[in-house]
Order: structure tokens, then sequence, then C-alpha cells
């Protein structure tokens, strides 16, 4: 008096899962690079409404790295190569003149810290649905 069970298809899942963990790499590199695009796009946009007048090297400055696996962590380094950003980001405690005439002091627009905070919770949903979403797809899900 003994009960049978019958499972099929642990075959064609452990397949699936195997394709799915040889695509992450790929699936997640192009994720990021999508997501960098974003937080550049968004960079842009902030430091326009921050910044007001154009200043052409700060705003063609802002650029992405390719991204980067270190062990576990995939990383993507999203900055403005403007020479002068830092000075627009985070401000200067004394501006003068070539004659050495004090011009005041100038604020710092906080740009960077200002998308990040503000991106973060939708990457974590990206991540969640988008990504999740891409992987199961390419692994035959």
């Amino acid at each position: 008096m003994g009960a049978e069970i019958k499972i099929s298809g642990l075959d064609k899942f452990e397949k699936n899962l195997l394709k799915c963990c040889t695509q992450y790499p790929k699936v997640t590199e192009k994720f990021l690079r999508e997501e960098g695009n974003e937080v550049k796009k968004r960079m842009k946009k902030v430091a326009k409404k921050k910044v007001g007048k154009k200043t052409g090297n700060y705003m063609k400055g802002f650029d992405k790295e390719k991204p980067v696996t270190k062990g576990k962590v995939c990383e993507i380094k999203v900055y403005n190569s403007a020479p002068h950003s830092h000075l627009i980001e985070y401000g200067t405690v004394k501006r003068s003149t070539k004659k050495g005439a004090n011009r005041g002091y100038m604020k710092g627009a906080f740009i960077l810290d200002e998308v990040k905070r503000d991106y973060s919770d939708e990457f974590s949903k990206n991540v969640a649905t988008k990504l999740v979403d891409e992987l199961l797809k390419n692994g035959g899900f």
C-alpha cells in the first residue's frame, strides 16, 4: 500500500534555470546601461533647472562609464567631467576676480545628491520589475 508520485518537467526547469544564470551578466549590463542613461537624462534636467543659465561645458560634461562587475557587485558610474563641475555642485567658499576683488560666495546646487535621492526608489522598483522580468524571459520561463 504505497503511494506513487510522478514528477515531470524537472529536466526542462533545470536547463532553463542554468540558461537564466548564464544570461545574468549580459542582461544586468544592459539594464545598468539603460538606467545610467535615465540618470544622466535626469541630471541634465535638474542641472538646467537649478543652474538656470546655459553653461556649455557643464551641460555637455554629463557622462557615464561602462558597467563594471566586481565580484558579485555590478555598478555603473554617472558623473560630470567638466573641470568646474565641483564648484557648481558643492559651491565655493570665496570667489574673487583676477585682480583680487571679492565677488562673494556661491552656494552649491547639489544636483547629483538630489537625483540620487529622487531616483533611488524608482531604481529599486525597476530592479524588481524590469530586471527580474527580463531574466525570466531570457531564461525560458
